[in-house]
Order: C-alpha cells, then structure tokens, then sequence
C-alpha cells in the first residue's frame, strides 16, 4: 500500500479504529506496537506493527489482568477506551494467535 492518508474506522464497545485526521507516530525501528499518547487520559491509540497482535491483555500494577481484547479481525490500528481504569500505571501485553508475546508497554493513565 502506498504512502499517504486512509481512513480506519471500526466501532464496538471498547475500541474504534484510527482516523486520519490524528498525527500519528510512525513505528520505531524493530517495534512491532506503538501506544500513544503516554501518559493517558481516556483513550489510548495503538499500532500494531507487521505481525499480528490477536489478543491484547492489561495488567495493572500489582500484576492483576484488568482487560483484555481480542483482534480477531487483525486490524493494524485501535483505539482503547481507557476511562475504565483508574489513575496509575498499566502494561499491555501482545501477543500473536499462538500465544506468544510480540511485545509489553507500560502505560501511565492519569
């Protein structure tokens, strides 16, 4: 697919996809997901990088899962409505369709 600008758009009750209207960052190289903006407010963008992130799982600080997703549809592009968590520190794991992790990000929701 070329460069330039698309439209994402997929709603549910947790997430929609990116529009184009966002600056959105471009992936570091060697990283497979990108989350921003760090820290938080109610809503977290994700990209997911080459592979394919199916489940995505939230631990909070005291290492408890608090949320999880599933991409089934392998999007490349989500939106977290992170409102239902509290203030603190958070870390999201991918993983791909085999179980194994791609990566983890620590997020902070204030």
């Amino acid at each position: 697919m070329p460069l330039g600008e698309y439209t994402l758009a997929v709603w549910d009750d947790v997430y929609v996809g990116i529009e184009d209207k966002e600056k959105i960052p471009t992936l570091a190289e060697g990283k497979e997901v990108k989350m921003f903006p760090n820290p938080a407010g109610d809503e977290i963008s994700i990209l997911l990088g080459r592979r394919n992130a199916t489940n995505i799982q939230v631990f909070d600080s005291s290492g408890n899962l608090v949320d999880e997703m599933h991409n089934e549809q392998k999007l490349k592009g989500l939106r977290y409505d992170s409102s239902k968590l509290g203030n603190g520190t958070y870390i999201f794991k991918f993983m791909d369709q085999n179980g194994r992790e791609i990566e983890s990000h620590k997020i902070v929701i204030n």
